[in-house]
């Protein structure tokens, strides 16, 4: 049945606090990052890949990173921040309620994300998504509005096509000295997914 996507109206208080927040780079493009997911390390793009993009987007395109994420994501998302090694990052993982997370978003000028929901809160306040699908399914799960195949309006759906997904597993079963654990994330690279932020900057 045909229904409206849900969405998210930013209080005019949380709006004061984010201007605040982002009163020193208001000028530049903001792009929220999400490596984490609450339903187990399988839908999970590769830390070191987050941070490579990042890096590559700071250089090239001179925006600033947001990291996003929950207190339980707080050493991943710490990891990444070093590795990224840059003053165009902000990490506010755990730092924020909902309702801050939500104003956040929606200063970004796009959300790249594991299947999780940062994803439909980014949704839900109009920031486009780019987001990076493995062992969940596209079809039951993306960011709305729902369309068919991998351009899903304002949002861009990421994923390989491998025999083994979607699998819906927390973890990957396959042991991990086989050359194709988790593979269908290890298909996805840095490129793929710089060129799919690319179009929103």
């Amino acid at each position: 049945m045909p229904f409206s996507a849900p969405r998210i109206t930013v209080p005019k208080e949380t709006r004061t606090w984010v201007n605040n927040e982002l009163r020193d780079i208001k000028d530049r493009y903001l792009i929220g990052f999400n490596p984490g997911a609450t339903y187990g390390s399988a839908k999970c793009w590769m830390p070191e890949r987050y941070a490579e993009l990042a890096q590559a987007l700071i250089e090239r395109e001179k925006v600033w990173i947001i990291l996003f994420g929950s207190p339980a994501e707080a050493r991943l998302n710490a990891s990444i921040f070093a590795q990224i090694n840059h003053s165009n990052v902000l990490n506010y993982t755990g730092q924020t309620t909902i309702t801050q997370m939500a104003g956040l978003l929606s200063r970004c000028k796009v959300l790249v994300t594991n299947d999780t929901g940062t994803m439909h809160v980014a949704s839900a306040v109009r920031t486009p998504v780019v987001a990076i699908f493995g062992p969940t399914d596209h079809i039951t799960t993306p960011p709305f509005p729902i369309s068919s195949g991998q351009d899903v309006g304002e949002h861009t759906l990421i994923k390989k096509e491998v025999e083994c997904s979607p699998c819906l597993k927390r973890i990957c079963p396959i042991p991990e000295q086989k050359s194709d654990h988790h593979k269908c994330m290890k298909l996805i690279s840095v490129e793929d997914v710089y060129k799919a932020v690319e179009k929103y900057l």
